[in-house]
Parts: C-alpha cells; sequence; structure tokens
C-alpha cells in the first residue's frame, strides 16, 4: 500500500507538502503545476489518506516545555508549533495547549499528546503513564521506547566541521549551551559530544570549549569574560550551539575590535531569521523545523490508525548555510 512518503517522493515534493495538498489546506499557497503532480502521483501510486479515528473530542494536547514568554517565543520553536498546528487542523484535529505546573484534566478526552521542546525522566515519565499515543518533538527519547522527531544535529555539526576543515580553521573554539528541564533537570545537548569529536577526527586542534545558556546575554557575557582576560585570540573559528550564541559571541568580538570572519569565522546552528539581519549575517545550520512539526503530526496519526506499532525516530536532515560570518 503506497504511503505518503512514496507520494511526496514520486511528485518530487516534501512530504509536509503533499499531506497538505492532499488535505486541501486553502491556507497553503502552492503552485498549480506541484498540486496536480501531488494528486497524479496519489491516483497513480492508488494513495487513500488515513481516516484518523476520533475517540472523544477529537483534539491533541500541544504539551510545551515552557511557557512563551520563558522560551517558546524564537523562531525556531514558534515555526514548529505553527507547523503541528497547521497539519492537525489539515486533518481536522483540534489543539489545547499545556505546560509542566499546569492542572490538566483528564487525557483521556484527548486523542493523543505531542510534546514539543526537552522533558526531565520524570516528567517524561508522568506523560507516558496517562497510556495515550505519546510523539516527542526536538527530544531524543527512541531509546525509552518512545516515538520522537529531532533534528539532524550529528549531520549538521558534521557539515560544519567540514567548512572549517576546507577554509583552513586549525584551532576553534566552542561555545556550547546548557539547559535545563521546567523542574530543574540539567538536559544533555548532542552538539557537546558531536563537535569534539568530529573536530578531533578532522585533525582540528580544540582551543576551548565555553558553555553559558542557549540565549544571547549569556553567551555574549561569558565571550566577553574570556576575551578580557586572554593576553591574544589563540583561535580562529567558534561553533555556537545556536544563533542566538553565535550573535551573542560576534557582539562581543567585534566590541574588542576582532575582525569576523578574516581572524574568526563564526557558525551558529538553527538558521533563525535573526541570524540574517546582523552584520556580518550569520553563517548557520539549518534545521527544519517546519517538516519537525508536520512529522510529528504524521507520526500521531500512525498512532492513532493503529499503522505504527513500534517506537520510530524521525530526523529531516539539516543543512549549513554560508553568509559572511565564515569565509
Amino acid at each position: 500500500m503506497a504511503t505518503l512518503k512514496d507520494v511526496a517522493a514520486a511528485a518530487q515534493v516534501s512530504i509536509t507538502t503533499a499531506s497538505r495538498v492532499l488535505n486541501r489546506d486553502e491556507s497553503f499557497s502552492v503552485t498549480d503545476q506541484t498540486r496536480q503532480n501531488v494528486l497524479k502521483a496519489a491516483a497513480t501510486l492508488g494513495y487513500a489518506r488515513p481516516t484518523v479515528r476520533h475517540k472523544n473530542s477529537g483534539t491533541v494536547v500541544l504539551y510545551q516545555w515552557y511557557p512563551d514568554a520563558k522560551g517558546m517565543s524564537t523562531d525556531y520553536y514558534s515555526t514548529i508549533r505553527q507547523a503541528v498546528e497547521q497539519e492537525l487542523s489539515a486533518v481536522d484535529l483540534g489543539v489545547v495547549r499545556f505546560f509542566p505546573g499546569d492542572t490538566m484534566p483528564s487525557l483521556a478526552r484527548y486523542d493523543g499528546v505531542l510534546a514539543l521542546g526537552k522533558f526531565s525522566p520524570s516528567q517524561l515519565a508522568k506523560l507516558t503513564s496517562r497510556d495515550q499515543p505519546l510523539i516527542v518533538i526536538d527530544q531524543d527519547v527512541l531509546s525509552r521506547q518512545l516515538s520522537c522527531v529531532v533534528p539532524d544535529f550529528e549531520g549538521g555539526v558534521a557539515q560544519v566541521v567540514a567548512h572549517m576543515k576546507q577554509t583552513g580553521v586549525k584551532h576553534p573554539l566552542f561555545l556550547a549551551g546548557q539547559e535545563h528541564a521546567s523542574d530543574g533537570f540539567a538536559l544533555a545537548d548532542p552538539r557537546t559530544r558531536f563537535f569534539p569529536q568530529l573536530a578531533a577526527e578532522a585533525g582540528l586542534s580544540l582551543a576551548t570549549t565555553l558553555t553559558s545558556d542557549f540565549t544571547m546575554n549569556d553567551a555574549y557575557k561569558v565571550m566577553a569574560q574570556f576575551l578580557d582576560q586572554s593576553k591574544a585570540c589563540d583561535f580562529d573559528a567558534i561553533f555556537s550551539a545556536n544563533d542566538e550564541m553565535g550573535i551573542g559571541a560576534l557582539k562581543a568580538l567585534q566590541e574588542r575590535g576582532i575582525k569576523v570572519p578574516e581572524q574568526v569565522a563564526v557558525y551558529g546552528f538553527n538558521d533563525l531569521n535573526m541570524g540574517r539581519f546582523v552584520s556580518p549575517a550569520l553563517t548557520s545550520v539549518r534545521v527544519r523545523s517546519q517538516e519537525l512539526g508536520a512529522a510529528a503530526v504524521q507520526l500521531l496519526q500512525a498512532k492513532l490508525d493503529g499503522t505504527l506499532a513500534f517506537p520510530l525516530r524521525i530526523t529531516p536532515e539539516s543543512e549549513l548555510i554560508l553568509r559572511g560570518s565564515t569565509n
């Protein structure tokens, strides 16, 4: 039986585009030719759109790890959330939003749960004890026998390291990120494992590793303090764990007369809109955040339909976008 992935491949479009065309999403802007290609591929392959079996309200819980005012307002999470809500609307499912600390009614009233963000073991245990279909977005929980959708961290970091090698970088500095779940549990960031490992394999000598939280202000403070205490700039590139940190580091460098990229190249991660408007514009790893949200809903549909009987992890590929902050 043909799948949505088969239709997307035949029409040479993304799974998100195929889904929204087949679900007649009028808010989705697409050319007539693309629409016809999708419909033709579906007809040729004999694709039948799954029907979601609503148990009660036809509503899904979107459980976010932080309220908008405390960490969900960046382009990254906003884009994922919007993609989730659009995809749910396309398949006639409503959505209600909850946050850690909220008093939630019985989840039996809802069709499933989409958990957006990162969660502690105890928080995941509470979500999985409620006997509802659960998909986690942006945290790799496959080892816990849970389905998830996560960025390609390793592939993105590998592209950064390859570009450093290609452009003659010898001694990169790693600006690592530390974050916590809403209950205070310290979370491990995959980039902290991948960058030192891949840099060493490429023959790059890591100058040092600095750690801040994932905000622009804290990264700026950490970088500024390091530069002020250093006798010389003994690194020629910075890889920051996200774009906000990269922009903070960029400001600290520029205030001290260190030229970017002539003296130090700066790389970010996530490819947020704000990175395109600093000077020089920030080179960054593009994470397919819209596809993350859409894929999560498709996984949830498969669970509701009974066509997904085992935990599955989906990892859309990342892409390094080169701009003025690197050579």
